[in-house]
C-alpha cells in the first residue's frame, strides 16, 4: 500500500505542478512569512516576485492591561497551554491521549491543560475524548477566545504546547 500511495502522490504531484505554476505566475506578487517558504515559491517564479513579509505582533494588543486569566476562566491550578485551530492535524488527539498517560502525575501536581482555539472540524470528536478518558477535571476548553485572553493565557502558563502533525 505505501508504494501505490507513493506512485499516487507522484502522478498527482506531476499533474499539479503546471497549475500551481500557472496560478503563482498570474500572481503580480507573492508574500511568504519566512526565507523557507520563499525557497518553496522559487520553484514556480522569478524571486522578483516574491516579497518576506514576517508574522507581525500588535505591540498595543501586547502591552496592554493585563487581568489575571485563571480568575476569569475560573483556573486553580498552574496550566499548560494549548492554542490552535480544533483540528486532528494539530495533533489534540496525541495531547489528550498523553494527557490520559500523565493523568496520575498530572492530578497530583495540581496541573491543568488548557485548550483554547475555534471549531475546524475536531471539536465533538475531542470533547468526547476527554468526557470518554474522564479528563474534564484536567482539561479545559475555551471556544472562541478574545485575542486578550489568548495574550494573557501565554503570559500566565508554565508552558505552552504544540503537537501538530504538519508544522
Amino acid at each position: 500500500p505505501d508504494q501505490i500511495s507513493s506512485l499516487t502522490k507522484k502522478i498527482l504531484t506531476t499533474f499539479q505542478k503546471p497549475f500551481i505554476k500557472y496560478i503563482i505566475n498570474s500572481a503580480r506578487k507573492i508574500s511568504v512569512p519566512n526565507d523557507y517558504e520563499k525557497k518553496i515559491f522559487l520553484e514556480f517564479c522569478d524571486e522578483s516576485k516574491i516579497a518576506v513579509i514576517p508574522n507581525g505582533i500588535n505591540l498595543d494588543i501586547i502591552n496592554s492591561l493585563n487581568f489575571d486569566f485563571k480568575k476569569k476562566y475560573n483556573v486553580d491550578s498552574d496550566f499548560i497551554l494549548f492554542i490552535g485551530r480544533f483540528s486532528k492535524i494539530k495533533g489534540l488527539d496525541t495531547l489528550i491521549e498523553s494527557i490520559n498517560l500523565l493523568k496520575d502525575t498530572i492530578e497530583s501536581k495540581n496541573i491543568k491543560l488548557i485548550i483554547m482555539g475555534v471549531e475546524f472540524g475536531f471539536e465533538l470528536e475531542m470533547l468526547d475524548m476527554i468526557e470518554k478518558l474522564n479528563l474534564k477535571n484536567i482539561i479545559k476548553v475555551i471556544k472562541n477566545p478574545p485575542r486578550v485572553d489568548v495574550i494573557q493565557a501565554y503570559r500566565e502558563c508554565k508552558f505552552l504546547v504544540y503537537p501538530s502533525r504538519w508544522e
